[in-house]
């Protein structure tokens, strides 16, 4: 201690400045920056989870309407039938009256 106070005014200032100001706001930055580290993960996972939700309901709301179509089709007799045959000759026509209609 004695060694301390034959130090130059300048020294003494230096050192109090460490004492007194700049370790107690090292301590209470590095505190700040531990709990909104927390803060900010904890509403980074809610808001992941939240979004997951919701996807989870899409999905279940889509396939809730494919089965619901595919009852459809199912208990509808003529979509199980198969199309009629178109002959060679018909599709040929038809593909020619459609290149002429886009050509014009």
């Amino acid at each position: 201690m004695r060694h301390f106070l034959h130090r130059s005014f300048y020294t003494k200032i230096q050192a109090s400045f460490l004492i007194l100001i700049f370790l107690p706001m090292v301590f209470i930055s590095f505190i700040s920056y531990s709990t909104t580290q927390g803060i900010v993960k904890d509403k980074i996972q809610l808001s992941n989870q939240s979004v997951l939700t919701v996807m989870a309901k899409d999905i279940e709301k889509m396939l809730d309407d494919i089965a619901y179509a595919s009852n459809f089709f199912v208990q509808d007799k003529q979509a199980l039938d198969p199309p009629p045959n178109v002959s060679d000759d018909q599709k040929h026509r038809q593909l020619a009256e459609l290149r002429g209609l886009s050509a014009n």
